[in-house]
């Protein structure tokens, strides 16, 4: 059966979190069949997951065996302390992918992912990097994540002039309080026959309305969590808690909730298509299920997409 909404991905980011369902082997590889049973066939892995133990997702996926269970695989450029400089480098690149690919278990990755831009090494150096590993046969694809749309150029550009491996897929944060992308770069990806996977599509967790709630306990608000003053930073704003309100007045009679919602959207209403993709997370085992269940659903009642649109225009203001 054919697909009509964007590839649906699970990403690292809670793996190995103590706070969460997945930190030991065994309830990673539970993850796993539980993927496989829900039709999520993608997983897309960071060294650097989860936050503040580097490695630990990559240990756990492939100890639970990962390799071996017909999933797509994408790894992603090791970066040192949010410090991307140099991780695009020659020795950089080889020792991400043949480290995460260790670590995996894996013989080739699905697509290897420039993590994030490094100013400090040429893009000329860097895409002959990533086209060594390829043509050794390390990934099948290449894609890049977070680059301004002057950057995405110049590497497809150099890559062109060079005859190097191009990147075929952009990786960078989309919901529906989160839709810059659609101004420049989703026009420019296109051009280029590019992929867009889209990360965060609920926002860290703020569209689930648990934070406007208060109910931040076990949550990314909550000031045990490692990355929860970025996150709030971001999204603990009058603005963004107004639109949540807004959402719940016309999600609460349609009994639809803010998560199901916004997951829905970004699979139907969005600027995505069937060749893109959405990273999923997930901290315990019954999200997986009742996320997988929410895209199911098909299309929002179309009062519900009009406020959502509605809603982005104030905030885009």
């Amino acid at each position: 059966m054919s697909r009509n909404h964007p590839e649906l991905i699970i990403g690292s980011g809670t793996i190995g979190l103590a706070q969460g369902d997945f930190s030991t082997a065994e309830s990673v590889a539970q993850l796993v069949d539980t993927l496989r049973a829900v039709g999520i066939n993608r997983i897309d892995v960071s060294s650097r997951h989860p936050p503040g133990s580097d490695f630990l997702a990559e240990k756990l996926f492939g100890a639970a065996g990962v390799a071996d269970k017909g999933f797509a695989v994408d790894v992603k450029s090791h970066i040192v302390q949010l410090d991307p400089r140099g991780s695009m480098r020659r020795e950089g690149v080889r020792g991400s992918v043949e480290g995460s690919l260790g670590r995996l278990g894996l013989k080739k990755a699905n697509v290897f992912w420039c993590y994030a831009p490094d100013e400090a090494t040429p893009v000329e150096e860097q895409a002959a990097a990533v086209d060594e590993m390829y043509r050794e046969g390390a990934f099948e694809k290449f894609g890049v994540s977070n680059f301004p749309p002057d950057l995405v150029e110049k590497w497809v550009a150099v890559s062109e002039e060079k005859g190097y491996v191009k990147p075929t897929a952009y990786q960078g944060i989309y919901n529906l309080i989160s839709r810059d992308a659609e101004t420049a770069l989703l026009p420019l990806l296109r051009r280029h026959g590019m992929a867009f996977n889209a990360y965060s599509p609920l926002a860290a967790g703020f569209l689930t309305g648990k934070a406007t709630a208060g109910q931040v306990e076990g949550t990314r608000f909550d000031a045990a969590h490692p990355l929860s003053g970025y996150i709030r930073a971001k999204y603990d704003k009058p603005v963004y808690h107004e639109a949540i309100g807004r959402l719940l007045a016309v999600l609460r009679p349609e009994d639809i909730s803010p998560t199901e919602a916004a997951l829905r959207w970004i699979c139907y209403h969005s600027a995505l298509g069937e060749k893109d993709g959405v990273i999923l997370g997930a901290s315990r085992l019954e999200q997986v299920k009742q996320n997988a269940e929410h895209v199911k659903k098909g299309p929002l009642p179309e009062a519900v997409v009009k406020e959502i649109e509605e809603v982005w225009k104030a905030l885009a203001q």
